[in-house]
Order: C-alpha cells, then structure tokens, then sequence
C-alpha cells in the first residue's frame, strides 16, 4: 500500500495521512529522487487524520512556511483537501 507525504524540515521530518498504511512496524519511505529510507512514526491523530513520520536523512528539500507568499484579497490560490 501507497500514499503520499511532503517533508516539511530539512533534517527528515514527513508530514502525511493516518492511515492503516502506516500500522506496521516497517515504513519505507521513497523520496522522488528514489532515495529509500526507513522511516519511523513520530506520531500520529487520527481524529484529524494526520501523522508525522521521520527519515534519517539532513539537508533536504521541504516545504517551508517561512518562504510562503502572501495573497491579498482576490489573488489566486490553491490548497489540498478532501472534500467530505
């Protein structure tokens, strides 16, 4: 089973889904550079649905709110979601 992430700190830290998906002991981790890596859970809320995992790896690309561009009314946007 498959699903997706980001990684939201340069030193390895994956922000995903809760899902049964990560009920395992093993978690692998593929980065879209094809770079694997055994990820562990950090923790998880199933209330919301969220789960953060971590990576042994430093120095890597990630979404960063700092850098994050401000819109004023009436400026385009996107965002991700489920609809429900």
């Amino acid at each position: 089973a498959y699903q997706s992430g980001f990684l939201i700190s340069p030193n390895g830290h994956v922000l995903t889904v809760w899902s049964h998906v990560l009920d395992t002991d093993f978690i692998t981790v593929t980065l879209d550079d094809g770079r694997k890596f055994q990820g562990g859970l950090m923790g998880a809320d199933p209330r919301f649905e969220i789960a953060m995992l971590k990576i042994p790896a430093d120095d890597l690309p990630h979404f960063n709110l700092d850098t994050a561009v401000e819109l004023g009314a009436g400026d385009r946007g996107g965002g991700l979601g489920e609809a429900g």
